[in-house]
């Protein structure tokens, strides 16, 4: 019974804050002929306390494609969106030919540059398979210069991945595995 009082009474006020808004445009609608004045800061009214509003090419960063409010990303955050973008066709290519080898990849979080696989088995074939068919011919060409192979270890009772080898591109553009 007290939730049902109390919700009549929030609804009660939130009706009579619109009925005044309305209250106020309509009268100041009314008293001087025109809608009440909106302040937009401009370039010129900028301070440090008030930035410069954004430019409308930030503005399209606001909304998505459907018109809702988004939080607006820094340079670094657009940077890493646009990689991941364009490493696209990589990532499909993993998806459509290496499945049988993978339960997993992703980026690194830390390092960006750094590709993380992970094996379904612990197999020094499947890792000479994969850098045969995919490091060596087309890693390199998405920015990642390092790759970590990860497979599962269940020594202790719990499973967590463990790194199986690495692989470096050197400066040279030639990839070298070290095994763990």
């Amino acid at each position: 019974m007290k939730q049902q009082t109390t919700g009549r009474v929030i609804l009660f006020l939130l009706t009579a804050v619109a009925a005044a808004l309305g209250v106020y445009l309509i009268a100041s609608y009314h008293h001087t002929g025109q809608p009440p004045a909106v302040v937009v800061p401009t370039l010129q009214s900028a301070t440090p306390d008030m930035p410069a509003p954004p430019s409308s090419e930030e503005n399209q960063q606001i909304t998505d494609s459907k018109g809702r409010l988004t939080v607006p990303l820094s340079q670094e955050q657009r940077t890493v969106q646009e990689l991941e973008r364009l490493r696209g066709p990589l990532y499909k290519t993993i998806r459509q030919n290496f499945t049988t080898l993978l339960s997993g990849f992703q980026p690194d979080k830390e390092d960006r540059a750094v590709l993380c696989l992970y094996l379904n088995r612990k197999s020094a074939s499947d890792v000479d398979t994969l850098m045969a068919q995919l490091i060596k011919p087309s890693v390199a060409d998405y920015a990642f210069t390092h790759v970590r192979f990860y497979v599962q270890d269940d020594s202790e009772g719990v499973t967590k991945w463990a790194v199986d080898s690495e692989a470096d591109c050197g400066s040279d553009s030639v990839w070298k595995l070290v095994r763990k």
